[in-house]
């Protein structure tokens, strides 16, 4: 985990961004995502030259979002295996740690919060309640 998430190091995301964005595409991208997540890459590069054939044979546009689209579409992920892990990997790795974050933040209010609750809870005679609640309805009807 340690040497697939280091906390600065995004160069194996702008080398997967350069494999599904740019033509030609960097040698290094091809070796360097092919060597950390075990890809042979010589299926990769194929893969990707007949899939961006395709692909501008049918989209001028050339952002990431509309390659994602047009992977998605019909039986790509089936015809490109490879490059349909490495676009799961690519939406998949997070760039920085500040959502984990945040969730790990909201989760301690929230066992705060629950801890609270639980102990007023506890205090209340739910009968007293119940009977403060009934007389309160009476009185309106009168």
């Amino acid at each position: 985990m340690k040497e697939r998430f280091k906390e600065n190091d995004i160069h194996i995301l702008n080398c997967m961004q350069d494999i599904i964005v740019n033509e030609p595409t960097k040698f290094t991208s091809f070796q360097d995502v092919s060597t950390m997540y075990g890809f042979n890459e010589s299926e990769l590069k194929a893969e990707t030259k007949i899939f961006n054939r395709m692909y501008r044979s049918l989209n001028t546009e050339n952002t990431i979002q509309s390659k994602i689209k047009y992977m998605r579409s019909g039986d790509n992920a089936i015809g490109f295996p490879t490059l349909a892990k490495l676009y799961k990997l690519f939406l998949t790795i997070p760039s920085n740690s500040a959502a984990c974050e945040r969730s790990f933040s909201c989760l301690r209010r929230l066992k705060n919060y629950l801890r609270i609750e639980n102990k007023a809870a506890s205090k209340l005679d739910l009968s007293e309640v119940i009977d403060q609640f009934a007389n309160i309805k009476a009185r309106k009807r009168l």
